[in-house]
């Protein structure tokens, strides 16, 4: 999920359609919480949700850019 992720952030900035710094905090964050052994699984199911969420969003963005 995380390298999808970057796929679709590094193609998006080739559109021109850049993510906020948070983001990118964000996604740290969730590298970190989910190649962490001892993370609970709320902590995880957590982490993966904003992606799929994130994903969504920057791929409607892009659409929006390519239209």
């Amino acid at each position: 999920m995380l390298k999808r992720y970057d796929g679709l952030v590094a193609s998006a900035e080739e559109i021109g359609v850049m993510q906020f710094e948070k983001h990118r905090r964000y996604r740290n964050r969730a590298f970190e919480v989910l190649n962490d052994p001892d993370a609970t699984m709320a902590a995880m199911h957590r982490q993966a949700n904003y992606l799929e969420g994130q994903i969504q969003r920057l791929e409607e963005r892009m659409q929006q850019r390519m239209f």
